[in-house]
């Protein structure tokens, strides 16, 4: 570090002449006196400035202080709400499950009143329906006996439907020759009539020529 002018100072204190004069012992000391002045206000702004900074954030760490506490108080009116709210949630609550718990009873009494009236109603119904069944299985065992009675009609009525399609097929086959037959003696009868009325023209021929014979040959004799 630097020397300190003070401590050099301190040996050549009071060195002055009997005339009164300052000796150049003096002079440095003064001069040493100076510049530990000078030394002292350096130091001195330094320390101001390193003051003046721990001052700014001193005051920055208040302002922080200030706002962690007002944040803390916050957060604790906070919890106090919280704390109220779930107070009066748990009060609610409680009073919504005796409400429930209420209306679950008075809705089972009233099922149940409900149950017992229908009860006698459903009993009525059960024995009409029972009767119903019985006449139902009744009337299905009646059908199943008819149906086994007209089995043997069935296999009849089957036999009886197979002769139908039969007789049908060979009702066609009859009609088709019928009708081929028709054509055949339709075309021998127009060929027969062709050919009688050409046997006709030529036999009318033959006469007319005899006739007209006959007439020229009494003309000739008279």
């Amino acid at each position: 570090g630097k020397e300190d002018p003070m401590a050099a100072g301190k040996t050549k204190e009071g060195m002055r002449s009997k005339d009164g004069e300052t000796s150049p012992e003096i002079s440095d000391v003064e001069n040493l006196l100076q510049e530990r002045k000078l030394f002292l206000q350096e130091e001195c702004g330094i320390l101001t400035e390193h003051l003046d900074t721990y001052l700014g954030r001193t005051e920055q760490l208040l302002r922080e202080s200030r706002s962690l506490e007002e944040a803390a108080q916050g957060t604790r009116e906070q919890s106090q709400t919280f704390l109220s709210c779930g107070a009066k949630l748990g009060r609610e609550r409680r009073d919504l499950l005796v409400t429930l718990n209420e209306r679950n009873c008075r809705d089972l009494a009233q099922s149940q009143a409900h149950r017992e009236r229908l009860i006698p109603q459903y009993a009525g119904k059960e024995q009409e329906l029972t009767s119903s069944l019985r006449d139902t299985e009744a009337e299905a065992s009646l059908l199943d006996t008819e149906l086994e009675e007209l089995e043997p009609y069935k296999e009849v009525l089957a036999q009886s439907e197979q002769r139908v399609k039969e007789l049908e097929q060979e009702l066609l086959g009859t009609r088709i020759r019928c009708a081929e037959e028709t054509r055949n003696v339709k075309s021998r009868f127009l060929q027969e009539k062709a050919d009688c009325e050409r046997e006709l023209q030529r036999r009318m021929q033959r006469l007319t020529w005899r006739a007209e014979e006959v007439a020229l040959r009494a003309l000739i004799q008279h």
